[in-house]
């Protein structure tokens, strides 16, 4: 991953890769254009990996309407660890604010990022993905978004510290220098790319914050089929790690597992394989005992703890 040709920018760069959800792109840019930061405070880069539905053509379109400064990236489909280096590759900013296409920014997420990494150089900033109030998820949705803010709530309360098992890459910010020094993310990994990365990351040094603050909206849409094989896919990432079998962007072997805690979380679709521990009632959010969180889940709508609101 090379560092590419980086001239001057604003003070954030945010990195939004996307494929095949075009409207809901439209709406992340949109509501980034209603940030509270102020004027000249970040850019944006999307990069559409694989455009199969005209995203890039659309993004163009609306640029001229955004007060902020917008780049279009599109490339051949190479998965969200590609699309997301390129993305790097190409930001002017000294810090990198990740976001996902299906993230809809609260108004005071860049302001919170840029806030928390202000005079820090090597802090990695976490913020929650939260159902949107506007939104009836359907069953596993809401499941998994009941696991993730059982999580929050841990974070909040200081009952977990944050570390590399929190770090998704749909809301977080890192400094540029330390993705690109690190190798940026590994393309071999279909999921969990973010998490092996952390882990690099706190190996080098770096320290992990939960911004409560900097809430991102999870407008998440996947079928039943999809949701089913995430468990699979998180898995044999999760295996990878473990065995220290990741071959990195510089073509090196290495082992991220012992940088795991001891009692570290495992992901939630460990959780969902695991049985007898699949949703309310059994483990919570990264097969920790749902009994400490204060709200219950009503019907599919999981509980946000009042810390994020």
């Amino acid at each position: 991953m090379g560092p590419g040709v980086m001239g001057p920018g604003p003070p954030a760069s945010v990195v939004l890769p996307t494929h095949g959800r075009r409207a809901s792109l439209l709406r992340v840019l949109r509501a980034l254009g209603r940030q509270d930061a102020p004027p000249g405070a970040f850019e944006v880069v999307v990069v559409c990996d694989g455009d199969v539905d005209d995203s890039a053509a659309a993004c163009r379109a609306i640029a001229s309407e955004l007060p902020y400064p917008l780049h279009v990236l599109a490339q051949e489909n190479g998965g969200p660890a590609a699309a997301r280096n390129r993305g790097v590759c190409v930001a002017r900013a000294s810090l990198v604010v990740f976001l996902d296409d299906d993230v809809v920014p609260d108004e005071g997420l860049i302001a919170a990022h840029l806030k928390a990494q202000a005079g820090q150089d090597t802090c990695v900033a976490i913020g929650p993905l939260l159902p949107p109030p506007n939104l009836r998820l359907n069953a596993w949705g809401a499941w998994e978004e009941g696991t993730l803010c059982r999580q929050y709530y841990f974070l909040s309360n200081g009952l977990w510290p944050p570390g590399p098992r929190h770090f998704y890459t749909g809301n977080a910010s890192v400094r540029r220098e330390h993705i690109l020094a690190a190798g940026g993310f590994d393309a071999h990994f279909e999921r969990a790319e973010d998490v092996e990365l952390a882990y690099r990351l706190q190996e080098r040094g770096l320290r992990f914050v939960f911004l409560p603050e900097a809430r991102g909206w999870h407008y998440v849409r996947r079928s039943f089929d999809s949701w089913l094989r995430l468990p699979v896919a998180y898995g044999a990432a999760d295996m990878t790690m473990a065995r220290g079998a990741a071959v990195g962007a510089g073509g090196r072997g290495r082992r991220v597992s012992r940088a795991q805690p001891r009692g570290a979380p495992v992901h939630w679709s460990a959780t969902l394989a695991a049985p007898g521990r699949a949703g309310p009632g059994g483990a919570g959010a990264r097969g920790r005992p749902d009994r400490l969180h204060p709200a219950r889940q009503r019907g599919v709508q999981p509980a946000v703890s009042p810390a994020l609101l």
